[in-house]
Parts: C-alpha cells; sequence; structure tokens
C-alpha cells in the first residue's frame, strides 16, 4: 500500500506548520523559528569557547534503574503504558540566530516558551498524558572537542526529573540539532559527524545513568534524509539502498553506544527514527532495524496525513489546503495508514511510536482539529501505538496555566483514553 508524501520542495516552505517533519536538505538561513540554523559556540567577541568541566553521571529523580518495575517489562508493554504522549515542543530543541545570548534559558525561551517550571510539567500528568518527549538540540553551548555543556545537560535533567516524578514515560533525543547531521553523505565528513554523534550520546548516557526504565531515548529526533543519496520524493531508486544502508549505521551506533555506557542504559527502551521519519519510507522494506542484544528498540516515526489539513495552513502551488477533517473517507484513510505501521511493525515484532503529530490552528474549523487529533491518538492507541502530539507553547497546553488550552480538545482526546489504557 502506498500513500501520497510531502514533497521535499513542500516542506521547505512549510516549516510555520506545526509539524516539523519531511523529507529535505536542512539548511542555515530561514529566520523562522523551527527553520535549521547553525548552532553557535564559544563567547561572543573571543575565538575560544569558555571551557567549563564535564559532567558525570546526574542525579537520580526518578524510581532508579534497579527499582523502576517497566525495566522487566517488554518494549511492546512499554510502548502500551506509555498511552498519550505530548511534546515539549521549541525549547530545548531552539538554537541558530533566535538564540541571543550564550546561557541555558536563553536556548530554553529563544523561540517563545516561558522558562520551565515544575507546575508546568506536573500539569501535563494532571491533564492526562502520560508521556513526555523532549526535543533537545544538544550542539546549544558545546565546546569544540564535542563536550556539552554540563549546565545545559543538568537542566534538561532536571526537567525530565520533574516528569518521572510526576509518574511519567519522558523521551530524550537528539533533536534536528543545525545541519551538521545532513554532513553523514558527504565521505570527507562523515567520520566527523559519527565521532560528534557519538560523544554526544555519550555524556547523555552517563548523565541519566541512573535513571529507571520510564526514561527512553530516540536516535535522532528530526526526519532523517539524504536527498543527495536519494529523495523518495523523486520516485527514483538510484542510492535508496546507500542511504538505508546509511541510516543503518548510525543506528546501530546508536543502540552500542547506549548498549556500552553502563546503568539503567544496559536495558533502556530506546526509539529508532526511520528514513525521512514518514510512515511510508520508514516502514520500507529496505529499512533495517539496529541489531540490539536486549531486543528492547521501537520503531519512530511522524504522521503528517493527510498533508493538505494537517501540514497546510494555505495553499501552495503544490496543494490547496483544506480547513475541514472528518467523514468517513477520512476516517477510512487514516485507519488504513495506522493498519499499513501496525502490520509492518507486528512483522517484524516490534512496537511502534509516532513521535510526532499534530496540525496548524490557522484556517481551521475548530470541531475539525478536535476530530483528527482525537482520531490519530485513539486509532494508534488501539493498535498499541503510542501518539505523541507536537505542541508547541500556548498552542495546545498553555505553559503559564498548566493546562490544556481548550477543555473540549481535552476531553474528546482523552474520552475512552482510560478504557483503552486499563
Amino acid at each position: 500500500m502506498r500513500f501520497r508524501r510531502i514533497t521535499a520542495a513542500m516542506l521547505a516552505g512549510l516549516l510555520s506548520a506545526a509539524l516539523l517533519s519531511g523529507c529535505r536538505k536542512q539548511t542555515d538561513s530561514a529566520p523562522a523559528p523551527e527553520e535549521l540554523q547553525t548552532a553557535q559556540t564559544g563567547t561572543a567577541g573571543t575565538d575560544a569557547p569558555v571551557r567549563k568541566p564535564s559532567r558525570g553521571p546526574g542525579p537520580v529523580y526518578g524510581q532508579g534503574w534497579r527499582e523502576d518495575a517497566a525495566g522487566v517489562l517488554r518494549t511492546a508493554d512499554v510502548v502500551r503504558e506509555m498511552g498519550y504522549g505530548i511534546s515539549l515542543g521549541n525549547t530545548f530543541d531552539c538554537f541558530g540566530s533566535r538564540v541571543r545570548g550564550e546561557t541555558v534559558r536563553d536556548c530554553e525561551t529563544a523561540w517563545g516558551s516561558p522558562p520551565v517550571t515544575q507546575q508546568m510539567i506536573g500539569g501535563y500528568a494532571a491533564e492526562g498524558f502520560r508521556t513526555l518527549r523532549i526535543p533537545v538540540s544538544w550542539s546549544n553551548m558545546i565546546q569544540a572537542d564535542n563536550q556539552l555543556d554540563p549546565d545545559y545537560l543538568a537542566r534538561v535533567h532536571e526537567v525530565a526529573g520533574w516528569a518521572l516524578r510526576a509518574g511519567m514515560y519522558v523521551i530524550v533525543n537528539l533533536h534536528r540539532d543545525g545541519s551538521w547531521f545532513d554532513d553523514f553523505s558527504d565521505p570527507s565528513k562523515k567520520n566527523a559527524c559519527m565521532a560528534k554523534y557519538t560523544r554526544i550520546w555519550q555524556q547523555i548516557c552517563t548523565e541519566f545513568s541512573g535513571e529507571g526504565a520510564h526514561l527512553l531515548f530516540e536516535s535522532y529526533g528530526g526526519a532523517p534524509c539524504w536527498t543527495d543519496l536519494w529523495d523518495p520524493a523523486l520516485g527514483a531508486d538510484f542510492g535508496r539502498e546507500d542511504a538505508y544502508a546509511l541510516l543503518a549505521e548510525i543506528n546501530q551506533s546508536f543502540v552500542r553506544t547506549v548498549r556500552n555506557s553502563g546503568g539503567g542504559n544496559a536495558r533502556r527502551h530506546l526509539l529508532i527514527t526511520g528514513y525521512a521519519a514518514e510512515i511510508e519510507t520508514a516502514c520500507d522494506p529496505a529499512a533495517e532495524m539496529p541489531s540490539d542484544p536486549q531486543d528492547r528498540c521501537a520503531l519512530a516515526v511522524h504522521f503528517s496525513s493527510p498533508a493538505d489539513f494537517c501540514v497546510l495552513e494555505a495553499d501552495t502551488d503544490e496543494m490547496p489546503a483544506r480547513d475541514f477533517w472528518g467523514g468517513n473517507n477520512d476516517l477510512q484513510q487514516l485507519q488504513a495508514q495506522m493498519d499499513f505501521l501496525n502490520g509492518y511493525c507486528a512483522a517484524r515484532k516490534i512496537p511502534a511510536v509516532i513521535t510526532e503529530f499534530g496540525c496548524p490552528l490557522q484556517n481551521k474549523e475548530p470541531d475539525s482539529v478536535r476530530q483528527y487529533l482525537s482520531a490519530v491518538c485513539s486509532e494508534a492507541a488501539a493498535r498499541g501505538i503510542c501518539p505523541v502530539l507536537w505542541d508547541t507553547s500556548g498552542k495546545f497546553y498553555d505553559r503559564r496555566q498548566a493546562r490544556m488550552t481548550d477543555r473540549l480538545l481535552r476531553e474528546l482526546l482523552f474520552a475512552g483514553a482510560e478504557q483503552t489504557y486499563a
């Protein structure tokens, strides 16, 4: 079964949409917060970065890896327990020219989020979300030798800890992080990229090594796709095997790094992002899941269909936008796509997490938005798939008031959830 995808050209003009997904070459020049720009390091006006001492293992905020009951569950059972999730978007994933200053707070608030508080995090759990995804651009304030800023590590861990203490599952990833990830496809830069990727994950693993199985790692939070090797939007097969092989190598390095880092990481549940992150390309016959001695990996995908409703805010040259969603045809299409994902994963005996889905609010009928979001959640949950809503400050969740902005959406979103996850 084949599904219509969003083209690379279309996505280049849609970065103000709710989802940050699709297959495209990332650039460093666009002004929108979601556009990817090279993160800066060091101190303004100087040539050398300010060096801080490296950070060892961080504090344990959750139950600890020895006491966490989720540590004995299969990954498929954990994914079911994760329920509905929500992302702390446009927060620690900020970077580029919109980041004014060089402190953790500057990065955290650059794209409009207020400083994260324990009340804010507790509110997610109180509203019914069982999982918090924390996208992180770790290259913020990074040293020349790929040493992460210890204050940045500590702050992300503090926020993750508040969610763990609230009884939530937490997903921490390496999220987009500038354009350097694109350079994996350049033979002259591949080794440096792999060294950076591995070094970043080594430090994340050390920081979180004491946390239990309620903390998951996601290999990459963007949409890994190298159009210079193979662009699925073009339909040709030339370079396809090379593109999938490259991602398989990166994902295998991720699993190996986590498993060799000790503590709770030896048995931590891991999310493996598929090619271009979209269901069609992630579930391609050429895709490979990494070998894991613990057999505790799940496939991570994004869901951005139908694009004319859940991505487009206005008409483009490629496709007209629509303001409504609902009816039998839309529901049947959604069910077919969920069946396709579920069937692919069932055949390979791996669970799936939809790490990003959502839709714009501008130029959309409120009832259609409510219908769409609640339908994605219920259809995913019915198949044992955890859906994670992409959210930014003040959109679906009011971070200052620590509550959903649309009470009817909240009611519809979680209708029947308790029965589903009983």
